[in-house]
Order: structure tokens, then C-alpha cells, then sequence
């Protein structure tokens, strides 16, 4: 993503009354960038440059949207605490995050945020549009809150994934052991 991605997708909303929270360290350009778009618009941009690990629940309660555009995330933290408290995740599809991540889809009312691949300003700001459009369809918008807070990602519902992944591989190689056996004899 060029240096100056969050700004330039940031800027835009900024004019139609969109506010913004930034929580976190990251990288001192962006942390510089974000300074300094809160000194221009203070009544529309909060910043918290820190760690803070009490912060995030609050702003996580009174949020709409979770801006992750991650170049890498292993594990996608942020967004299970973000669906857990009802803050949709608006997300570049990588590591854990596309795995959580399900995309919303308005004709159906499945998924549980928005994603885009690129690792671009546009692509975000594409994935920010989708996200404002919903926002503005109330019954919609609560669909897919329900859907994010409806998930469960605890150790007893991975650990009964994981167990019908074990069975499944199982009797996968269970299968291909017994044709390669009875292609050995045919042989």
C-alpha cells in the first residue's frame, strides 16, 4: 500500500461527516500522517498511538465500522474482538483475516464484514463504500451485525471443526491406501 493509503482513503469521508478512531502503534509514517489529519479535522479524527488494551473494547461498543488493512495478520485478533462487540470488519483479505472474515452479501444477508485483496487505497476504499451503503439500510446494516455477533470462534466449536477435519483426512487416507493396495495387486 503506497505511504500515503490511509490518508487518502480517510480524506474523502472526512467531507460527507464520517468520523474516525485510530488506535495503536504501526509504522511512524502513518502514525505522523494520522497526526496530522487529527490537527486538521479534531472534531471528526481521534488518535491513540499507544497501547492501550482497555481502549479498544470501548471503541470496539461504539463503533460502526473496523478499518484492518493489514498487510499481514497471522491471527485476526482484532476482528473477532471487533464482531464480538459489534464493530463490522472492514478488511484486506490475508492470513487470518480471510479466514474470518466472510464478505457480507446485501441479497442474501450472510457474511460478517467486508474484504478486499488489493493492497491498495482503492481497493479499502471500494470495501469503505460497500460498508457506508449497507449503513444506510438500518434492517440491513442490523442483519449483519446479528451476523458477526452470532459467531463463535471458542475452543469448543474449533475443537469439533477440527475433529470432523481429523475424520475426514482419515478416511481420505484410509481410501487412497486401500486403492493403491488393490492397484498393487492388480499390478
Amino acid at each position: 500500500m503506497s505511504t500515503h493509503a490511509p490518508r487518502d482513503s480517510v480524506i474523502a469521508w472526512l467531507f460527507v461527516g464520517i468520523q474516525f478512531v485510530f488506535l495503536g502503534g504501526g509504522e511512524q509514517k502513518y502514525r505522523e500522517q494520522l497526526s496530522a489529519l487529527q490537527s486538521s479535522f479534531p472534531e471528526q479524527i481521534g488518535t491513540f498511538l499507544h497501547a492501550d488494551f482497555r481502549l479498544p473494547r470501548k471503541v470496539f461498543a461504539g463503533a460502526d465500522f473496523m478499518l484492518i488493512p493489514s498487510v499481514f495478520e497471522p491471527g485476526g485478533i482484532v476482528a473477532l474482538e471487533a464482531l464480538r462487540f459489534g464493530a463490522i470488519p472492514i478488511v484486506r483479505a490475508t492470513g487470518g483475516l480471510a479466514d474470518i472474515i466472510q464478505k457480507f452479501n446485501p441479497s442474501t444477508a450472510e457474511g460478517n464484514g467486508f474484504r478486499f485483496s488489493r493492497n491498495d487505497a482503492w481497493s479499502l476504499f471500494g470495501s469503505m463504500i460497500e460498508a457506508h451503503t449497507v449503513r444506510r439500510q438500518p434492517k440491513l446494516f442490523k442483519s449483519l451485525i446479528r451476523n458477526g455477533m452470532r459467531e463463535d470462534f471458542s475452543w469448543n466449536n474449533v475443537a469439533v471443526k477440527y475433529i470432523d477435519w481429523y475424520d475426514r483426512a482419515e478416511r481420505e487416507r484410509e481410501r487412497d491406501v486401500h486403492q493403491k493396495r488393490r492397484g498393487h495387486v492388480a499390478s
